[in-house]
């Protein structure tokens, strides 16, 4: 196993200094450039984790090991013990070992174990093209096909080249503007990156060198704690936010370190100031161009958005009581519309908000302070608390509301072809919304396959993915969680 805190400490000596970051804490104006996790320019939303019936994986693990909060903290001046992420481009360009990415040429890509000329596929398998699209290293799968990035199906934690390392249920994803895709390892309590083929630990305790630790604790990355990472978004500065769903908190890495970024630690849907403000399991974080984080937040049922200064509603009616959502089907004004039940809430273009309703089984859309619905059938009822959805899997060409489907997990705004794509775990189909047109992408809808298997986007098969995101490029990264893999689209 490769620690990444001792095997790349050369990385804090390519410009990248910790005393150049950014203070995140720092209470500025609103704004801030983001141009990752976003899809109206640079890349979309997660797509984001399983929340079947509670935080986390299925019920929700709790605060696994970890021991709490109060113990945990680390004093603010602790000294960190993990890298910068940054592009690592230019490492690779002083040269490297033999037959990995640091051997190649300018015009050249690491594929198949070994450098081939850029436009080249990998032998027989005609989905894996080198294009060195974000660094002169890296590769793509061709038009309609789904290729591995990372991952070996084995559930585990284990870092180094990027097909051998290994995942315990990653869910939500981000990509920066190089290229490099972070990934909430859920299960592993880590936030990991994958950059030029290979696989390193970003953030969370790795001191066992072993099995990582859970928990809850703020300071230097490698040794931070999280206790179930679901999503995770990242800025144009480097700066990766991370979901903590059970710690009811927004985290922040920042420079080698781990931080509170917003919440008190305490389940509730207080607004204002960002750490005197409360959050109920935050599962989906997305960020914006200005740098306005939008969460969804599975125990209230609610929309926040987080800006520089504070903590904000946007959509959904409001628990009576802490930790007790109003969940139902209403459409109308954000403030008082109802949602079923969170899967993800995911950024598209001019401020518009998608929201995976998986327990509505449709897709909703938020815009210009009203909730209406995208795709898929209303529930049956005029009672919008006991109203009955309508599951199913059904394509239209004509009007979006007559298509069905089934407990959708994540969705993604896809700027080059202006449609969004979901996908779950309950069908396994990726499915296209454009206009008023529903359209199954891999697979039959009502017949997708079971199975991980690359290839033609006909003939792939997903076993369940948990996590979504895009990149500049209009690629599609999912997380097939229960695959243990990283996978990639290129629709």
């Amino acid at each position: 196993m490769r620690v990444a805190s001792r095997t790349l400490p050369i990385i804090l000596t390519l410009g990248v200094t910790l005393a150049g970051c950014p203070n995140v804490l720092e209470d500025t104006p609103d704004g801030g450039g983001a141009d990752s996790k976003v899809k109206v320019d640079s890349k979309a939303s997660v797509d984001g984790p399983g929340k079947k019936d509670g935080p986390g994986k299925k019920d929700g693990p709790g605060k696994k090991d970890g021991p709490g909060k109060k113990d945990q903290k680390v004093k603010p001046d602790a000294p960190a013990d993990s890298y910068v992420p940054a592009d690592l481009g230019p490492l690779c360009d002083k040269g490297g070992a033999k037959k990995d990415a640091g051997s190649c040429g300018t015009n050249e890509c690491f594929l198949g174990g070994k450098c081939v000329k850029a436009g080249a596929a990998n032998g027989s398998k005609t989905c894996e093209v080198c294009t060195p699209a974000f660094s002169r290293y890296s590769w793509a799968p061709a038009k309609g096909c789904v290729v591995t990035l990372a991952g070996d199906g084995t559930r585990g934690y284990k870092d180094g080249p990027a097909l051998s390392a290994q995942f315990d249920d990653p869910a939500g994803l981000a990509v920066d503007a190089q290229g490099t895709v972070f990934v909430a390892d859920v299960n592993n309590c880590l936030i990991r990156m994958i950059s030029n083929g290979q696989v390193r630990t970003l953030a969370g305790d790795i001191t066992s060198r072993a099995k990582p630790t859970c928990g809850e604790k703020d300071g230097p990355s490698l040794s931070a704690r999280f206790t179930t990472p679901t999503d995770v978004a990242v800025n144009s500065a480097g700066q990766v936010f991370v979901a903590d769903g059970p710690t009811d908190m927004i985290r922040v890495i920042n420079c080698g370190k781990v931080e509170t970024y917003a919440g008190t630690g305490s389940c509730d849907h207080k607004d204002g100031p960002r750490l005197t403000a409360s959050l109920c399991s935050p599962m989906t974080v997305n960020i914006d161009p200005s740098g306005i984080l939008y969460v969804g937040e599975y125990q209230s049922n609610i929309v926040r958005r987080i800006t520089k200064t504070k903590v904000e509603h946007v959509a959904g009616l409001k628990p009576k009581s802490a930790g007790s959502p109003q969940r139902g089907f209403k459409n109308g004004l954000a403030a008082v519309a109802m949602f079923g039940g969170f899967g993800d809430v995911a950024l598209g273009p001019a401020g518009t908000l998608y929201v995976a309703d998986r327990k509505n089984h449709m897709l909703r859309q938020i815009k210009g302070g009203n909730v209406s619905t995208l795709a898929g059938t209303d529930p049956v009822g005029t009672n919008p608390k006991t109203a009955t959805p309508v599951p199913g899997c059904a394509d239209s060409t004509t009007d979006p509301s007559k298509a069905k489907f089934k407990s959708p997990e994540v969705a993604v705004y896809h700027p080059p072809s202006g449609a969004v794509y979901t996908i779950g775990c309950a069908n396994h189909c990726l499915r296209k919304i454009k206009g008023k047109q529903v359209t199954t992408i891999t697979g039959q809808c009502g017949s997708c396959p079971y199975w991980h298997q690359d290839g033609k986007l006909h003939q792939a098969g997903f076993v369940c993915v948990n996590g979504m995101t895009v990149d500049k490029a209009g690629y599609i990264y999912v997380s097939d969680t229960s695959g243990f893999r990283i996978r990639v689209i290129n629709p």
